[in-house]
């Protein structure tokens, strides 16, 4: 274990040390992730969202009013949301957005660990991708979504017929919990289906059953879930909650964007390059990964 927190820890550090200009990538895709949401926005009305603001500051009266609005109101608008054309329209800019976020800073991190990257290779990392990889990930995504979505629609009904017994907040809760037991490992799925998508060899079957190996084996499964069980912890906290206070309670649009900049970047850049190394050292047994990393599996130093 001593090992593992060496090799993901203070590598990832000596790694964002030397390639300083992977964090200008995070903080572009940030900027590009912020910016594409502010001018395409998610036409929300249809959902009639609850005033979060005041649920968080009374959470006594504000937690029976949000499980009120899951339980009795929302099936109702989100089908109404769901078919409006602008939901897939922008929605489906998102998902190449998502692509995009994904693959770019695996594509470098690839060239880091294959001692290709130069000092400031950011342009080549995005050039060197080819279009099957783009639709490799794409499809293993849309798997993933899939999956999630059968798990979301079951945690419901079972947590809406808690909540209909008596209309109890357990409900809200089992429904938190059922959600909050998935995170982790779809959180790995997204982070490990780029990285499967950069190797550079490899049927589409071989790759898909390196991903597989998240939700069939135990081995995978359990340290997997483990890592990244942190992992959400962390984003939560950085990614998440800070940003989320800012635009809350913070008037300048700037200065929100300024300090969730500060705030988001560097953590989420850790923690890309974090993911990384426990991907290599996830799959270091197998020989698809083993042979697109060789030089770097034969340097001490880097293991």
């Amino acid at each position: 274990m001593k090992e593992l927190w060496a090799l993901v820890a203070t590598g990832s550090l000596k790694e964002l040390v030397k390639y300083k200009s992977f964090l200008l990538l995070v903080l572009f895709l940030f900027a590009l992730d912020k910016g594409l949401k502010a001018l395409f926005p998610l036409d929300k009305s249809a959902l009639a969202l609850p005033d979060v603001k005041a649920a968080l500051r009374d959470l006594e009266a504000g937690l029976p009013q949000i499980a009120h609005y899951i339980f009795e109101e929302m099936p109702g608008q989100l089908i109404d949301f769901l078919l409006l054309p602008s939901t897939w329209g922008i929605g489906l800019g998102l998902f190449f957005l998502k692509q995009l976020i994904s693959l770019w800073p695996s594509s470098d991190m690839r060239r880091m660990h294959r001692h290709e990257r130069e000092a400031f290779g950011l342009i080549h990392s995005l050039l060197v991708l080819r279009w099957g990889q783009v639709a490799w990930d794409g499809l293993a995504v849309i798997w993933v979504v899939s999956v999630s979505l059968a798990w979301a629609v079951a945690s419901y009904f079972i947590s809406l017929f808690v909540w209909g017994q008596e209309a109890h907040l357990l409900g809200l809760a089992l429904l938190g919990v059922l959600s909050a037991g998935l995170a982790p490992l779809i959180m790995a799925a997204f982070s490990f289906s780029s990285k499967l998508a950069v190797l550079s060899h490899g049927s589409f079957g071989a790759k898909f059953k390196l991903y597989l190996y998240l939700f069939t084996s135990p081995r995978y499964f359990g340290v997997c879930y483990l890592f990244f069980s942190l992992r959400v912890v962390l984003e939560v906290i950085f990614v998440l909650l800070i940003p989320m206070g800012l635009l809350l309670f913070v008037e300048s649009t700037w200065v929100k964007f300024s300090l969730s900049a500060l705030s988001a970047t560097p953590v989420y850049g850790f923690l890309k390059m974090a993911s990384f190394k426990f991907f290599l050292w996830a799959y270091r047994h197998e020989k698809l990964v083993q042979g697109e990393y060789a030089h770097y599996y034969a340097d001490p130093e880097d293991i």
